[in-house]
């Protein structure tokens, strides 16, 4: 009789924990492997908010290698302009030598020209665009900052590299008290209106760029 009783409190007892275990487990949605809705919720809370935190740091480490890249292209170009000087390079396939290259920046804008003048007097100009929101923010010659003096005529300076000899000469329009004569450099700032941020690009007489 009490072995009877033994047996059936320990079935009960296995019974008992056996559906205990079962509705805490049924407390867990299945394909979820042990993870509550809760705890699911603090994961993708974290997340976003990392996200948050290096998505605009992200983008504005972007923007920087951007404008980064745009004046690396622009001492590129000016260097092969003074190759292009300096070897005597024809002016076409026709054999037309060039007399002279100039590369001319305009304040306020998107782009910069370069420009081989042949010994007939034509000229064979080329534009290069820089990346969307960038744009020429200061022409700086020495001191005198281009276009400062009216704002409706943006600052226009060229950079003059004779023919064979790639001597530097420098000309400006629409800059009032700036004088392009002994002056030792020009110094173009790139802007990246989205961020604000600046670089510049320096022509010296002497030759070198950086």
């Amino acid at each position: 009789m009490s072995k009877n009783f033994s047996l059936r409190s320990k079935n009960k007892q296995s019974l008992n924990f056996s559906l205990r275990s079962k509705n805490k487990q049924s407390l867990r949605p299945n394909g979820l492997k042990g993870f509550t809705l809760i705890e699911l919720l603090v994961v993708i809370a974290i997340i976003g908010t990392l996200v948050a935190v290096l998505l605009p740091q992200l983008s504005n480490f972007n923007r920087e290698q951007v404008l980064k890249n745009s004046a690396s292209d622009l001492r590129s170009n000016i260097r092969k302009t003074q190759n292009n000087a300096s070897s005597g390079l024809n002016c076409n396939s026709d054999g037309l030598s060039t007399s002279k290259w100039t590369i001319k920046f305009t304040k306020f804008s998107s782009d910069y020209i370069i420009t081989a003048t042949c010994s007939d007097g034509s000229q064979i100009p080329v534009s290069y665009f820089l990346p969307a929101g960038i744009t020429i923010s200061r022409i700086q010659l020495d001191s005198c900052i281009l276009g400062n003096f009216s704002p409706r005529i943006p600052g226009v300076a060229k950079v003059i590299f004779s023919n064979i000899s790639s001597a530097i000469s420098y000309d400006v329009d629409g800059s009032l008290g700036c004088m392009p004569i002994n002056n030792k450099a020009l110094t173009t700032t790139l802007k990246d209106e989205n961020t604000n941020t600046t670089k510049d690009v320096v022509i010296e007489k002497g030759g070198n760029v950086y």
